[in-house]
This record gives structure tokens, sequence and C-alpha cells, in this order.
């Protein structure tokens, strides 16, 4: 019954059950485990894989030598590290909306709408790469000749991101009045809506500014965080080297701008940032 549903049990609980359901399946699977550390083993597999997905972005970004070196630098990075040993939503989502980024780039669009549909599973902030990838569907459809094929790219993006949505957490659309207040009401606290005791250290702080500088200090280190900059800049002073990137240059530039103006800077909201960032570092060097 949808009395049941575990939005109903914790009403301000921000995050979808995606993340849960996956622990749950564990504990089932391997009754006699300590389900602390089998969630833990799972989140330093998700790092793993973060890691992977990084070196994908860094062959688009950087070309073949790119890649090894992107996932090289993101292996090392100490953020990464540290979250790989917590079981939180946040690298699931980076996980995915990465992915979720290069299938777009390659014009897999149900293979992009699977990721985003399991990323707003995971976190609603994850719907900053589902209206970035149905954008670029939908133009991709307008760009078609063919009245037969018009519109194939946006339905198959649109179909496979609710399915996966509904397979990852189903009560976000069986009761979406309960599951998704708590996502709105953290989306208020995170704009500064509302100031809570452990948000009170973000007085003073400068948007863009405080994130990047926590980037270069405690999560990649300065030397990896000023290639990565450097990386930008020089794509955007070449145009010739900006026209087959621009994509992902703009993707680096929305997560930056979206995350990093907010009132709250918790360093995890960058982490779908760091991929991106590893891959730049990887193209300036």
């Amino acid at each position: 019954p949808l009395a049941r549903s575990p939005c109903a049990a914790a009403p301000d609980f921000p995050y979808g059950t995606f993340s849960i359901t996956l622990i749950q399946l564990l504990a089932i699977a391997s009754p006699d485990a300590d389900p602390l550390f089998a969630a833990r083993l799972l989140s330093a597999l998700v790092g793993v894989l973060l890691v992977v997905v990084g070196g994908a972005a860094g062959s688009r970004v950087a070309g073949p030598w790119g890649g090894p070196l992107a996932a090289v630098l993101l292996a090392l990075a100490p953020f990464p590290i540290q979250q790989a040993h917590f079981y939180t939503v946040d690298p699931f989502m980076a996980l995915l909306v990465t992915v979720a980024i290069v299938a777009g780039a390659q014009r897999h669009w149900r293979l992009a709408g699977a990721m985003c549909g399991l990323a707003l599973a995971c976190k609603a902030s994850a719907v900053l790469a589902w209206g970035v990838l149905l954008a670029m569907a939908v133009r991709e459809d307008c760009q078609m000749r063919s009245i037969l094929r018009v519109g194939r790219a946006g339905l198959a993006f649109v179909f496979t991101s609710l399915l996966a949505l509904g397979l990852g957490s189903p009560w976000a659309m069986l009761t979406p009045v309960s599951c998704w207040r708590g996502a709105l009401v953290q989306g208020a606290l995170v704009g500064g809506r509302y100031i809570v005791p452990y948000t009170q250290q973000y007085y003073g702080t400068l948007p863009l500014l405080y994130p990047l500088w926590q980037i270069a200090l405690w999560g990649m280190g300065p030397g990896v965080a000023v290639a990565g900059l450097g990386g930008i800049l020089f794509a955007l002073l070449h145009s010739r080297r900006l026209r087959s990137r621009s994509l992902y240059l703009a993707w680096t530039g929305l997560v930056l701008l979206a995350f990093g103006s907010l009132w709250v800077k918790f360093p995890r909201y960058m982490l779908p940032l760091y991929p991106w960032l590893a891959a730049w570092a990887a193209f300036g060097l």
C-alpha cells in the first residue's frame, strides 16, 4: 500500500530510494554479512567506476593519451578517495551523470536516458543533466530531414529515463507529493532561503571562488586544479579546439555555475565536476 512508502516514513528525506534499494538487495544476498561493510564495499566499487568514466571523459576531451592521464589524476585525488569510504548518494549520482553526458555526446540516447533516470533516483539535482541531454536530443530531432525520424531521439531519451526512474525509485512516481517534498525543502536550504546551525559556516563565502578554492586545497590538489582551469582557458582561447569540445566545456561550466553558486557549499555537491576537471587537467597538461 502507498501508506507504507519510505517517503511517508521519512518525509524530509531529500534523496531518491535507489541507494536504499541497492543496500537492501545486498543485505538480502548476504544475510550473514555486516550491512555497513557491504555498503562501504559498494561505495568503493562506485569510486573505482568513477575513475573509469573519468578516463572516458579524458579521452573525449584530451584524446587517447588524455584518458589514462585523467584516470590517474582522478584516482589520486583526495576527495573522491574520501567519498569512496562512505555510503552516500553523491558518488552514485556523479558516476551516472558522467556516463549520461558521454553517452549523449555519442548520441546513445537510450543509455543516456537510463543513466539520467537512475541519477534522478539517487538525487534530484541530477535534473540538471536531464535538462541538458533532453535539449540535445530535441536539437538532434530538429535537425532530422526525414519526417519518420523526427522525435525519435527525444522520445527514446524521455522513455528510458522515466523507466529507469520508475525502477530505481518507484515511490517518486507512485507518491510524488510526499517523495519530492524532501528534495524541495533541501533545495530551499541549499539556496539560502533559510539557515540552520550547520550551514552558518558559509556566511561570507564567495560563490564559485570558494568551491574552487576547496577543490584546489582539499579536493584534487592545487596542481591538478590549476591544470584543469588552464585547460579550460586554453580551450576557450582556441576556437578550433573548442568546436569539438563545446558540449564538455558547457557541461563543466554549467555544473560549476549551478552548484558553485549555492549558499550551502558542501564539497560533495561538486563531485560531478571532478571527472571533467580531471579531463580538462589532462587536456591542459
